[in-house]
């Protein structure tokens, strides 16, 4: 059981941009990936799947970082290293699929039984607040 307060802002940082890349996939999904001229919206969700990687680094619990294991995958290493150090080659494709393995996977129910992996009392505090962030999107 996590017992570090940083975990608990890390499944909120996750599911925050989960939820964020939620809305970019439902507008790129029937994207052909050869007709996609907007670098800028790649970029954007190349940040978002950055972010997630950073955040996954600040785990403290093993469980936890068992648990999210897909962030080390090789593609989604890939996006982050491109977007963070700038590299020119940020391929539309490599980001789309990043996103869409991301969102298959860490669904809603995903992050609530993330949530088991924590102390009793870090449970009411973290569901209070994600429900609030939900809410507010």
């Amino acid at each position: 059981m996590a017992k570090n307060r940083t975990d608990t802002h890390v499944l909120l940082k996750i599911s925050k941009y989960v939820k964020q890349l939620e809305k970019a996939h439902d507008k790129i999904k029937d994207i052909d990936v050869h007709e996609y001229e907007d670098e800028l919206y790649a970029y954007a969700i190349a940040q978002l799947i950055t972010n997630l990687k950073n955040a996954y680094e600040m785990f403290k619990s093993e469980a936890l970082q068992e648990r999210y294991k897909l962030l080390r995958q090789p593609s989604i290493v890939r996006i982050r290293n491109i977007a963070a150090h700038d590299y020119e080659a940020l391929d539309w494709g490599i980001v789309k699929n990043g996103c869409s393995m991301i969102i298959k996977q860490y669904t809603r129910e995903y992050n609530d039984e993330s949530l088991k992996l924590l102390d009793e009392n870090e449970i009411d505090e973290i569901e209070s607040r994600l429900t609030r962030l939900l809410d507010s999107e």
